[in-house]
């Protein structure tokens, strides 16, 4: 089901929902799951438009690693369409785990992270994955 979240839409699993709290960014979450998907979103509303590129989201993306310290990245994926991706898997530590994901339009932005507390994610990554991918910037910003 298509779910209408502020600038964004997404295309949700019956089982996550939206667990944001006040002051925080859009989170998604499963109530048996064991991470959180959160979202920040930049939208292009008036001007002239960014063209926000896959070089560009890959550098959003070293600079976030390297100021949270995220260490090492891994499975790294860099795809260039009608909505651009960068992301990349880390390990903080023996506790903190999870994927970041810079996605774009061409025009507006959005910064996704998942992040838990165990090294085996179930399927919960790979249904965070779809969510992501399933992101749709509204026109306008909304």
């Amino acid at each position: 089901m298509r779910s209408d979240c502020g600038p964004i839409t997404l295309e949700l699993p019956p089982d996550w929902l939206d667990t944001t709290e006040e002051q925080q960014p859009f989170t998604l979450a499963k109530p048996s799951g064991v991470g959180a998907l959160q979202f920040t979103v930049a939208s292009y509303s008036q001007g002239a438009a960014p063209s926000v590129g896959i070089a560009a989201l890959v550098s959003m993306l070293n600079e976030f690693a390297k100021d949270h310290s995220l260490g090492p990245l891994a499975n790294q994926v860099q795809e260039q369409s009608e909505l651009s991706l960068a992301a990349a898997s880390f390990s903080m530590d023996d506790h903190t785990h999870g994927r970041v994901w810079y996605v774009s339009d061409g025009s507006s932005v959005a910064k996704v992270t998942y992040v838990c507390e165990q090294v085996v994610f179930g399927p919960e990554l790979g249904e965070a994955e779809q969510i992501v991918r399933s992101l749709r910037f509204v026109a306008g910003g909304a």
